[in-house]
């Protein structure tokens, strides 16, 4: 039943739209938006800025899109990813080597 219901909710178009106002709902269980992801680009709010990150449908972009960037994945590495890329021109990252080069 859950596949079913999982496999409607994603070849249904609209579904990143619903999920955007779903994320409003307060108290929202984990068990719940952990299933509901999507792919294609959203808009991430940190501070008083925003950046585009493209989900893939990968459970990192998924628990940024529902609980924030500094929320709960790699909540630590993620505000000094923030504190190095504040006043930069460029930071680039390696998933490879876990390195930040900032110019």
């Amino acid at each position: 039943m859950k596949d079913h219901v999982k496999r409607i909710l994603h070849t249904f178009p609209g579904h990143q739209t619903v999920f955007r106002m779903l994320r409003n709902v307060p108290g929202l269980p984990e068990g719940l938006w952990k299933h509901l992801y999507f792919e294609g680009e959203f808009l991430v709010p940190i501070e008083n800025h925003t950046f585009l990150l493209r989900h893939s449908g990968h459970r990192v972009e998924n628990e940024i899109f529902w609980k924030g960037i500094f929320g709960q994945w790699e909540a630590h590495s993620l505000r000094i990813w923030f504190y190095l890329a504040k006043n930069r021109t460029a930071l680039l990252t390696s998933e490879q080597t876990r390195e930040f080069i900032a110019f």
